[in-house]
């Protein structure tokens, strides 16, 4: 008994000189951190540093920007949509195209067919072959009427009939150029029964309006046709932030149908009046990178960088 007293009271002599010595170690060390460091400062150890995932870098040189938020939509310039209709009245004999289809600047979308048509081209080769005739006479005549021998009437009926034919063959081939006809084909005996509806921008067939054997007239809307390729970025900057935008500022936008993917553009043009309902100028900017997939009148929202400086901060 007296041997198992002597080392309970051992262990516990040992056990509270072991702790007050930490304790005195601890508070030494805090003690001599807090006389060390200066006022207003805070030191962490290495385990509080392991503790917050705490790193450490040097201080760097970063450009610093300020933006604007503006909101908008994509837009195209109205060189690169076509509202496409024939240049006179028909039947339509054919349709080549469906929407969604890619099509190419000059190609048949559709082909019409009218008497008018033929009657057209008839009319050009029996004037065209009447013109020599009445240049040859209109000649002649101007000869007689030089030597003495012919009247000035016959001269002036002569040149009459010939100048109007001239200018009745030379109508003529305008209208049958405008019908994309060959005219050098129609002179030489051809007849064109169709006449093609040609789209006058590459892109891609956004509508079709019109069936087979429909009666159609000038100012009908027959296709529409957009080129996506020049899309660009149409946003509304508000008058209290228009004197900070100008042209060749980046801007970050995303779309409303791609809320997770963000794309970048130059500003290339700030409209010159305001628009109402919102009082507002219009800011167009060109898009970089790809742009497949990207629709006229998607809505965006994005920032404009208005300013930039060089300052010292920490590495994100």
């Amino acid at each position: 008994m007296k041997l198992y007293l002597t080392l309970v009271t051992c262990i516990v002599f040992f056990t509270a000189c072991g702790s007050k010595s930490t304790q005195n170690t601890q508070e030494a060390e805090t003690t001599h951190s807090e006389e060390e460091q200066p006022e207003g400062t805070v030191t962490l150890t290495a385990k509080q540093r392991e503790a917050i995932s705490l790193e450490l870098g040097p201080l760097q040189k970063r450009q610093m920007s300020s933006t604007i938020n503006v909101n908008g939509e994509l837009a195209l310039a109205p060189q690169y949509e076509a509202d496409i209709g024939p240049v006179m009245s028909g039947l339509i004999a054919e349709i080549k195209v469906e929407p969604g289809d890619e099509i190419s600047q000059g190609e048949a979308l559709a082909l019409l067919e009218h008497p008018s048509f033929t009657e057209m081209q008839v009319e050009l080769q029996q004037s065209s072959s009447r013109l020599s005739y009445l240049k040859e006479e209109y000649e002649r005549q101007k000869n007689l009427y030089q030597k003495g021998v012919g009247s000035g009437k016959d001269l002036q009926q002569a040149k009459s009939e010939y100048f109007s034919t001239k200018a009745k063959v030379a109508g003529l081939k305008a209208k049958l150029k405008m019908l994309d006809l060959n005219v050098e084909k129609v002179l030489e005996g051809k007849i064109f029964r169709y006449i093609p509806v040609k789209a006058p921008i590459s892109g891609f067939i956004k509508d079709v309006n019109v069936r087979m054997g429909q009666f159609v007239s000038p100012g009908d809307i027959l296709f529409g046709v957009v080129n996506n390729s020049q899309i660009h970025a149409d946003m509304l900057v508000f008058e209290k932030n228009i004197g900070k935008v100008k042209e060749g500022q980046n801007i970050y936008f995303t779309i409303s149908n791609r809320p997770n993917e963000q794309h970048t553009g130059t500003i290339y043009s700030v409209g010159k009046t305001f628009k109402e309902n919102p009082k507002a100028v219009k800011v167009h900017a060109a898009i970089e990178g790809p742009t497949e997939g990207l629709i006229p009148g998607l809505y965006i929202q994005g920032r404009i960088v208005v300013s930039g400086q060089s300052s010292l901060a920490l590495p994100g």
